[in-house]
C-alpha cells in the first residue's frame, strides 16, 4: 500500500513540475516579441554608437533616416580622430524594455558607453556614456527604432 501511494504522490509532483515548467503559448509568443524589440534596438545601438550609420539605417524607420543623414553630415574630420584613438568603441547595454498595452511600440533604455557626443556647434565630440531611451514601433510588421525625439537626449 505505502508503495502505491508513493508512486502515487510521486506521479503526481512530477506531473505538477512539469506543467508549471511549461510555458504557454501566449508568453513564448510575448518572449519572442520581446527578444526581437531587444535585437532590433541593440543592434541599431550598436551599430550607432559605433558610427555605423548605412547598418543604422536598416533597423530605424523611415522618416527616422534623416536624423540619421543630418547626424552622419555634421561629423568633422576630428570626431573621427576622436573615434580612431579610442580601441574599444561604443558598447551597449539593455536595461529595460517597456511594452505599450497594444503592443505596438515600446521603450528600450540602455546603458551606452564610450560613444562620441556631440553636443554643441563647434565644439569637438568627447566620448561619454549615458542613459539613453530608444523609442521601437512595430512598422510592417517589423521593429524599427524611431529617433523624433532622439537627438534631445543627446544634448
Amino acid at each position: 500500500m505505502h508503495k502505491i501511494i508513493y508512486s502515487f504522490v510521486t506521479v503526481l509532483l512530477m506531473g505538477c513540475m512539469c506543467l508549471s515548467s511549461c510555458k504557454s503559448k501566449e508568453d513564448k509568443e510575448i518572449e519572442a516579441r520581446n527578444d526581437s524589440i531587444r535585437a532590433c534596438a541593440q543592434t541599431f545601438a550598436d551599430s550607432f554608437f559605433n558610427m555605423r550609420y548605412r547598418a543604422a539605417v536598416e533597423y530605424c524607420t523611415p522618416r527616422s533616416r534623416n536624423v540619421i543623414k543630418f547626424i552622419a553630415s555634421n561629423v568633422s574630420q576630428d570626431d573621427l580622430a576622436t573615434v580612431a584613438q579610442d580601441k574599444e568603441g561604443a558598447s551597449v547595454a539593455i536595461q529595460s524594455l517597456k511594452v505599450n498595452k497594444a503592443a505596438d511600440a515600446a521603450e528600450v533604455r540602455c546603458r551606452v558607453s564610450n560613444f562620441l557626443n556631440w553636443d554643441s556647434i563647434g565644439v569637438d565630440g568627447r566620448l561619454t556614456s549615458r542613459n539613453i531611451t530608444l523609442q521601437v514601433v512595430k512598422s510592417n510588421n517589423k521593429w524599427k527604432v524611431d529617433l523624433e525625439n532622439f537627438l534631445d537626449q543627446l544634448r
